[in-house]
């Protein structure tokens, strides 16, 4: 079954930052989406601009908001509740994965997913 992973960047990235996991993930037959919050390199938003979270994370509501019935949110935590995970993979790392280590990352979420 493909699965759709939403890519979300952290502070001072943007989606670019998932550029290589991205490959790696759509070269094994997935989607995937990376999304630049408001402000971000890639984004249209004057960072200036930019006064609150809500803000902020308008471009990743907007994209969830706009997913297919089944595919949003809801739908997760629906089966989240059901099925519980039985395992939580947890990686504490002093840096990026995704940056040094893209293979090994792309690794993990494949054996998580």
């Amino acid at each position: 079954m493909e699965e759709h992973f939403v890519l979300v960047h952290g502070a001072c990235h943007g989606a670019w930052c998932w550029f290589k996991l991205a490959s790696l993930l759509q070269a094994t037959g997935h989607r995937v989406s990376c999304i630049d919050l408001a402000g971000a390199a890639g984004s249209l938003v004057d960072p200036d601009d930019v006064r609150s979270f809500d803000e902020y994370d308008a471009p990743l509501v907007e994209f969830m908001a706009a997913l297919p019935d089944g595919h949003k949110l809801e739908q997760q935590e629906a089966m989240i509740r059901r099925w519980p995970p039985r395992k939580v993979m947890f990686m504490d790392t002093d840096h990026s994965p995704f940056f040094s280590a893209p293979d090994h990352l792309f690794e993990l979420i494949l054996k998580s997913s």
